[in-house]
């Protein structure tokens, strides 16, 4: 692999993958994370200070000087000088979140010296790739999904590969370890029946109260499992709260995607809701209320019967 890596695209999802899953590919022991649209003064300092680490480095830049003006004849001057220098066994990620003019010098020669990969949205045509990519998504996650599911999936959510991503993530929930996500799931998630485990955890991430009491009774109604919905909500619940803590105390996307092992992407994307909606007290008291419904089912004391309005009680 060449120490130059270039992305670029408009599939914001993928790129922020590809940006999370390089330095664990690459076994890096240190990451430095430029400002975006660093100057060349400040990617050069970085690129000459890799020699002062013991371990392997990977630098990040996210639109630097050199790539927002390729055209100019310092860019590719130091693009030539510079990602040539770069110490063997280091590595530079360039990520442009803007079109790049190709035909420019400074574009070509960064083409020649680096490993360059377009991450541009799917189009109507590209369906089986959307296929293929759904798949292994499942895979890198553990979970099988049938053929008839992956395309009961993409027709409901279409080519968009966040809302694919959090779609997989609450399957993978529903069904459990080990369990092959197949048409009924998927339909039981989405809500082919009146209920829909999807609408219930979007509208509990949102604190709509109304929605939440809707989902739940419709669910019920279908005969879905109380216990299974409990675990639901409170598994959703810890997850808000996780994020809004870690949010206050000024952690990355990054660093709570890790800790609750969900994409920083959908984490960033559900962040003004969540800040909005929701404070840190509050679910707190929600999920010990939570807690103890499900302490007093295992303990014998609450039959599975009179759950669902308990749950929707404790969530006002």
């Amino acid at each position: 692999m060449s120490s130059v890596t270039w992305i670029y695209g408009d599939d914001l999802f993928r790129v922020a993958e590809f940006i999370r899953v390089l330095p664990q590919r690459l076994k890096v022991e240190t990451v430095d994370r430029l400002p975006d649209g660093a100057s060349n003064e400040a990617l050069i300092q970085s690129v000459l200070g890799v020699s002062l680490f013991g371990g392997i480095k990977l630098i990040v830049a996210k639109d630097p000087h050199c790539l927002t003006s390729p055209s100019s004849p310092e860019s590719s001057r130091f693009i030539e000088t510079t990602f040539t220098s770069i110490p063997k066994g280091h590595y530079l990620l360039l990520v442009s979140s803007k079109s790049v003019d190709g035909r420019t010098k400074g574009a070509q020669l960064l083409k020649k010296l680096s490993t360059v990969h377009e991450l541009t949205s799917f189009k109507e045509w590209e369906s089986g790739k959307v296929r293929e990519w759904l798949v292994d998504r499942a895979r890198s996650k553990g979970v099988a999904v049938s053929p008839e599911g992956v395309d009961l999936m993409i027709d409901t959510v279409g080519f968009e590969t966040g809302g694919l991503d959090q779609l997989l993530n609450t399957l993978a929930v529903y069904a459990g370890d080990g369990a092959k996500i197949d048409v009924p799931t998927v339909m039981a998630v989405l809500g082919a029946r009146s209920g829909s485990i999807f609408r219930l955890t979007e509208a509990l991430r949102a604190n709509a109260h109304s929605i939440v009491v809707n989902e739940l009774v419709a669910l019920a109604d279908d005969g879905e499992d109380a216990v299974k919905i409990l675990g639901i909500v409170a598994s959703t619940i810890h997850q808000c709260l996780v994020t809004l803590e870690m949010m206050q105390q000024s952690k990355s996307f990054q660093d709570i995607g890790t800790v609750l092992e969900r994409h920083p992407y959908s984490i960033q994307k559900g962040a003004p809701d969540l800040k909005k909606y929701h404070t840190v007290a509050g679910l707190s008291g929600v999920l010990v209320r939570l807690q103890s419904l499900d302490l007093a089912f295992k303990s014998g004391q609450l039959a599975e019967i009179g759950m669902i309005p308990l749950i929707a009680g404790v969530l006002k």
